[in-house]
């Protein structure tokens, strides 16, 4: 689910260190100082210190005494079991928008959002623009359902599990490497889409969760592929951040 917009500086610093660190600008073990950190931003030091005690609550930073904040490492199997926990949200959101039904507003926003997906796959080419624009339209497909279901609370829950890095439907990062990959998944992934999106829009509720759930669990095994498979100095940033386990 989207977040709100930032409205304090200390908001606005929380936002972009969090995307620099999941998004793979600091290695794993990574020493976070603060007056370092304060210029690259440009902000002053109090938003910073805030900050980086802030995301050390969210998991992403470890500190000690000794060290301060260092940037940490996630093993393979913490990220499927992000993805799973965003998976058993997201079905019980389809599950709960299906049962309040879709708003015609809501329901055309969908169905462009399908459309654009398959506008993706025509043609012989897929390039990392277009890897780059899946990434933007599957998080978006994810949070408009979730938007449908008008529980804050599960959007809340489910923002807190994309703090661990590749685990949000947003973070599919398209590299030369695995754009074959991600070509192959866009088609099987907007067949379920729309799939969900029926069941949905029928009111269907108990399939609407199953099929959800089914999809998150399909994404989650080529993640598992990806990650297993591919070396991480061929990979995206993100990738970086994950090692073994």
């Amino acid at each position: 689910m989207t977040s709100a917009p930032a409205t304090t500086q200390f908001e606005r610093v929380v936002l972009r260190l969090r995307g620099m660190i999941v998004g793979g600008d600091f290695p794993p073990n990574t020493k976070l100082l603060e007056v370092e950190i304060a210029k690259l931003l440009d902000v002053s030091r109090t938003p910073v210190r805030l900050a980086l005690q802030a995301l050390a609550q969210e998991g992403l930073l470890l500190y000690t005494p000794q060290r301060g904040f260092v940037v940490r490492g996630f093993t393979i199997a913490e990220v499927i079991e992000a993805v799973d926990v965003r998976g058993r949200l997201e079905a019980m959101a389809c599950e709960m928008a299906a049962a309040r039904g879709l708003g015609p507003e809501a329901a055309a926003d969908i169905e462009g959002n399908l459309a654009a997906t398959r506008a993706l796959l025509v043609g012989p080419g897929f390039t990392e623009a277009d890897g780059e624009a899946w990434s933007a339209l599957n998080g978006d497909f994810h949070d408009l359902l979730v938007a449908a279901s008008g529980s804050g609370l599960i959007a809340g829950m489910i923002q807190q599990t994309a703090t661990v890095p590749l685990s949000s439907a947003r973070m599919i990062v398209a590299t030369p490497q695995t754009l074959d990959v991600i070509r192959d998944y866009v088609g099987g992934a907007v067949v379920m889409h729309a799939i969900v999106f029926d069941a949905v829009r029928q009111r269907n509720a108990s399939r609407a969760r199953i099929m959800m759930e089914e999809h998150v669990f399909q994404g989650r095994e080529r993640l598992r592929l990806l990650l297993e498979d591919f070396p991480r100095h061929d990979m995206a940033p993100a990738f970086r951040l994950v090692g073994g386990g």
